[in-house]
């Protein structure tokens, strides 16, 4: 809420709570309620409010997911892990939860899963520039990087000016050892967001 972001967190409370006495089942007042609770550094409560603002939610909710990502930063990541392929499964058109799958498996290094998952995701939306940012990562990973080039190559086709393709991109020709390749992808990088900071230390 706009409270929220000015910090008034006294005023953003009485909202969230006017909000739920008016509608106990407000999965957006429970959402804003469990960010006040992040903020006043009580995690326990912020997660009790998590899930019921997740579990009021429509099936295609980012809350849905704010909740999986808020049990991942409490170290309960087997949690987090049935929430979301419960979610995926239930809603596979809903790319945000195919992500999250793909970003957990390949954190966990299951490389097969990640990549069904991911392809799942490109296959309905060739585009999605998210996705291709993590195949590119799944192929370095796997130690494909002129693959990952390629990834990134497309995605570059739709999206010239995103900062973060031309830096992974400088980051993979460095691996590949092409210098005058990887200088040139981290100015274009520079060139469209000269405070980037992994761009900065990278330079």
């Amino acid at each position: 809420t706009l409270q929220i972001r000015q910090r008034d967190l006294k005023a953003a409370e009485a909202a969230a709570r006017q909000a739920l006495t008016l509608d106990p089942q407000s999965f957006l007042a429970h959402g804003v309620m469990a960010n006040l609770l992040v903020f006043n550094q009580d995690p326990t409560n912020a997660l009790a409010e998590f899930k019921v603002a997740a579990d009021l939610a429509p099936p295609r909710s980012i809350q849905r997911l704010r909740y999986a990502d808020f049990l991942v930063a409490m170290g309960q990541l087997d949690a987090a892990k049935e929430r979301i392929g419960l979610m995926a499964k239930q809603t596979p058109d809903y790319l945000p939860a195919t992500l999250r799958v793909a970003e957990i498996a390949l954190a966990e290094r299951r490389f097969p899963d990640a990549e069904a998952a991911v392809k799942s995701l490109l296959a309905r939306d060739p585009t999605h520039l998210d996705g291709l940012l993590l195949m590119a990562r799944l192929q370095v990973a796997q130690n494909q990087p002129d693959a990952a080039v390629a990834a990134l190559e497309r995605a570059l086709k739709v999206y010239p000016r995103w900062p973060q393709i031309h830096y992974q991109l400088a980051v993979i020709r460095l691996m590949q050892n092409d210098l005058a390749g990887a200088a040139k992808s981290l100015n274009q990088a520079l060139a469209n967001q000269p405070d980037y900071p992994e761009a900065i230390l990278l330079s």
